[in-house]
């Protein structure tokens, strides 16, 4: 056994008695992937997750996020807290926008600022960026405290038809996206009824609010760019071509027998259960709410790393693939170490544990991820994940990771997913099923797949190592199960 193999396996030797959890999995830049980690090191405010040990798997701008529990005492701390304050989603909430709206105003007028003005700024979008991810961690942490929380009482088929049903509700709860459609549906109606002329004042006003209120809505961690003016048109066109009156009652049905089903499943849980089934709902409308306003504050932010861009002579995209102090020592005008940033980003392994931040690379990164994450060599024909919208599909698959693979998707085959974030809604809507490791029924893509009614299975690991595009698959979403029918040659 060599050095590195002792370092690492003596550093993480009590990891061999930790359940490994793939939580999450997307393209992310190295920077976002970098403070995600580097976030559960720090007590930063009274929602930290101090006390989580997690790592990334990061190769070439894909990572995979994993959660390290011996117990899950963390989550359940959480979920006592939840359950003796009516409050504490409200409050929750309540930080959330005051962190979005502090956050933003610091970038209203970064055009000129020299690179001493820049420094400060990237430490305190750092921090911004850290509180936020402090919230997501939160939020996932009562993900795993209720889930385990009905796991104990319930199982299968029955677990998962608790918590689709009761993450569906009231029109509040709308995801973000879906608040989006409905609110171009209603405009466009609008229009028909006001008899609005094309690119008349109030026509260019309705383009202008749904600009300014959702234009980030596809944003993400990678090279998602918001909407345009120009996208908003042609959406307002294109429901006008269709029939908007329609496709909303259409929506405000499945709400509402949504909101019966719900109701008819609290009846038959006890009075705690309520409560926890409760707190699902809030986390489902949470991690919508809190990814709208994050997405919201790096939208909002791009002029600041426009501006890092014209006074380093960096592009953007290879700032983001740093991390704040190479940000700094560039702004320093002092060099970095170029070949540690290329061996990093080809593949890295950024970890928090036992409250600690680290990053490997190159030999211990590899020896890290077969010693102690879950991956494995057998690809089996059929697996088993959760189901967060029933149905049964056989197809193509498409597996699709970037937004540049988005064009190649065809009408009707399987989507299969790292993770779906809001630029991927209207490749989701032409899909016959999606399938996706991450494995929360209270993710994206879970909740949009409900929403568009298309069966879907998520938190199978790994699943975009096994499944190839042009595969024939068989998705049995009522069941959870996949099933390779045929390979692609």
């Amino acid at each position: 056994m060599n050095n590195i193999e002792n370092n690492v396996l003596n550093n993480f030797s009590e990891l061999k008695d930790y359940n490994v959890i793939q939580e999450a999995a997307r393209s992310s830049y190295y920077l976002y992937c970098n403070l995600i980690v580097e976030a559960f090191s720090e007590n930063m405010s009274k929602w930290s997750v101090f006390g989580q040990d997690l790592c990334a798997d990061f190769i070439d701008n894909k990572v995979r996020y994993y959660f390290f529990f011996k117990n899950y005492q963390l989550c359940e701390n959480f979920l006592n807290s939840a359950l003796k304050d009516s409050a504490y989603f409200q409050k929750l909430e309540e930080d959330i926008q005051r962190l979005k709206e502090k956050s933003i105003k610091k970038f209203l007028d970064v055009a000129h600022l020299n690179r001493d003005e820049l420094i400060l700024l990237v430490r305190e979008f750092v921090d911004d960026f850290k509180r936020f991810i402090d919230i997501s961690g939160i939020l996932r942490e009562h993900d795993h405290g209720v889930r385990n929380y009905f796991s104990s009482r319930y199982s299968g088929n029955k677990l998962d038809h608790i918590f689709m049903t009761v993450s569906n509700g009231e029109e509040k709860h709308m995801s973000f996206n879906r608040q989006e459609e409905v609110q171009v549906l209603r405009y466009a109606i609008h229009i028909q009824q006001e008899n609005i002329k094309h690119d008349t004042s109030k026509w260019n006003t309705l383009i202008d609010h749904l600009f300014d209120s959702f234009r980030w809505s596809v944003c993400g961690y990678y090279n998602e760019l918001p909407r345009t003016r120009d996208n908003y048109r042609a959406l307002l066109l294109d429901a006008l071509s269709r029939n908007p009156y329609e496709e909303l009652t259409s929506i405000e049905q499945k709400i509402q027998k949504d909101i019966s089903l719900r109701n008819e499943l609290l009846s038959a849980l006890t009075e705690e259960e309520q409560k926890v089934a409760d707190i699902v709902q809030q986390i489902v409308y949470l991690k919508d709410y809190y990814k709208s306003q994050c997405n919201e504050f790096l939208c909002k932010a791009e002029p600041f790393f426009e501006r890092l861009s014209e006074v380093l002579g960096w592009k953007i995209h290879d700032l983001k693939n740093l991390n704040e102090d190479e940000m700094v020592t560039l702004l320093q005008d002092k060099p970095i170490d170029l070949a540690l940033v290329a061996q990093r980003n080809k593949q890295s392994i950024p970890i928090t544990w036992n409250g600690h931040f680290n990053v490997l690379v190159n030999e211990q990164a590899l020896l890290f991820k077969e010693t102690f994450l879950n991956t494995t060599s057998n690809v089996p024909l059929q697996y088993k994940g959760r189901t967060a919208c029933r149905g049964l599909v056989e197809g193509i698959a498409r597996v699709v990771l970037r937004k540049e693979e988005f064009a190649e998707f065809n009408e009707r085959e399987i989507l299969v997913a790292f993770n779906t974030s809001p630029d991927y809604v209207p490749i989701m809507k032409r899909a016959s099923a999606i399938i996706a490791e991450e494995g929360g029924l209270t993710s994206h893509t879970a909740i949009v797949a409900r929403e568009l009614n298309i069966p879907c299975i998520v938190g199978i690991d790994h699943i975009t190592d096994f499944v190839y595009t042009g595969d024939r698959l068989r998705v049995d979403a009522s069941n959870g199960v996949i099933e390779i029918v045929e390979k692609h040659e």
